[in-house]
């Protein structure tokens, strides 16, 4: 019999002893093709080639979770996103989505059942023991989201499931600001125990670099005669290896810092007694434009810094381990607010998008500014009334 559209040609086969169905199609690749069904009668036929149908005009109809993660990740994803991103993806798809939910088809998806992956998330292991944390599982979601989102965007889904989902409730992470004698302290016992390290945090007290920014700055990039440097690339740690990145965060990474006349001081000290190393080591020295370097050369990696000899430090000049090489970043920030310093200045010197950021960051110095206002406000009233 002759059916309609897309349907093809259903008839008894009487040698074979069942009925057939022929449907011409168009493969992925544009052309023609034919393929035969079979079954018991004709309604097991039609309905072998409705599925086929819909899977053709839906491509994902059959697609489970973790060919579609993996697919979305490697070829739509990762040509834009940088390494250390890509391996963040990569991490959480393989760990938190694939594992949980890899075998799932696209078309069975839910918001409830994605729902129930983050629920289940908070109390997943996480690999240092404990829980996962509440912003690893956050970053999932919107995995989740973005890669749903282009699902819907080539047609695989006909709505992204993911979006109806709530976050989890996030605490902010304690911020540790350094007195002006610890900071002293802390510098003191780091210019004893190696020069290199005594530049890092110099220079993250004195700019508000972030320590991939520290370790990816070059001498081209400062100007000692102008006293400002540029922050044009970064160190990042990577699952094999560290690795230069031209560009920083965000857009507003890529930033010009004026500095100190002390830190020019510093920087001019510094770069003399590198001289000297390179001089001293001749061919072992693995010569390079980097500012902070291994003991023979070449550029250092951050993550080593941050986890090992900064802890080392901390005990050395007694400060808590809790505080963070980050917190050095906080530490700047916080000084210059409490000295009155515009709040626009601050966040073009941090790299930050927006002035929002910065007051949503330092919300507890700018509860103390709002104060200090009121003050100033206080005693001017007073003068007025004087008069």
């Amino acid at each position: 019999m002759r059916r309609g559209n897309k349907e093809g040609t259903i008839y008894y086969n009487e040698k074979r002893k069942r009925y057939e169905g022929q449907i011409r199609y168009v493969k992925p690749d544009g052309k023609y093709g034919r393929k035969l069904f079979t079954g018991h009668s004709q309604k097991e036929v039609m309905q072998k080639i409705k599925d086929f149908n819909e899977q053709c005009d839906n491509p994902g109809a059959e697609m489970t979770v973790k060919e579609w993660m993996d697919k979305w990740l490697n070829e739509y994803k990762r040509p834009e996103i940088k390494i250390k991103t890509y391996e963040r993806y990569r991490c959480a798809i393989v760990l938190h989505i694939n594992h949980y939910i890899g075998k799932e088809l696209l078309k069975n998806l839910t918001t409830l059942k994605i729902q129930e992956l983050i629920n289940k998330l908070t109390t997943a292991p996480a690999k240092k023991g404990g829980y996962l944390a509440p912003r690893t599982i956050n970053s999932v979601r919107r995995i989740l989201i973005s890669a749903f989102n282009d699902a819907v965007t080539y047609d695989i889904l006909p709505k992204n499931p993911a979006l109806g989902t709530k976050p989890v409730r996030v605490e902010k992470t304690a911020m540790h600001i350094l007195s002006k004698k610890e900071a002293a302290e802390l510098l003191h016992v780091a210019r004893k125990a190696d020069y290199g390290s005594y530049m890092v945090i110099k220079l993250a007290l004195e700019t508000g670099m972030r320590i991939g920014e520290i370790f990816g700055l070059q001498w081209k990039n400062i100007d000692l005669e102008k006293k400002n440097l540029l922050v044009a690339g970064t160190i990042v740690h990577t699952n094999h290896t560290n690795i230069y990145q031209p560009t920083g965060k965000t857009k507003s990474s890529y930033r010009r810092i004026p500095f100190s006349s002390a830190l020019k001081t510093t920087l001019m000290e510094y770069r003399a007694w590198q001289q000297r190393e390179k001089e001293k080591w001749g061919e072992m020295y693995t010569d390079s434009d980097f500012v902070i370097t291994k003991p023979l050369g070449g550029f250092s990696d951050p993550s080593n810094f941050s986890a090992r000899t900064f802890k080392k430090l901390l005990d050395k000049a007694g400060i808590t381990r809790q505080f963070r090489v980050h917190d050095l970043r906080h530490t700047h920030a916080t000084w210059l607010l409490e000295a009155g310093i515009n709040v626009k200045v601050i966040s073009e010197r941090l790299g930050h998008s927006s002035c929002r950021i910065t007051m949503d960051t330092y919300s507890h110095v700018m509860q103390t500014m709002q104060d200090k206002a009121v003050e100033m406000l206080e005693q001017i009233n007073a003068e007025l009334d004087e008069k």
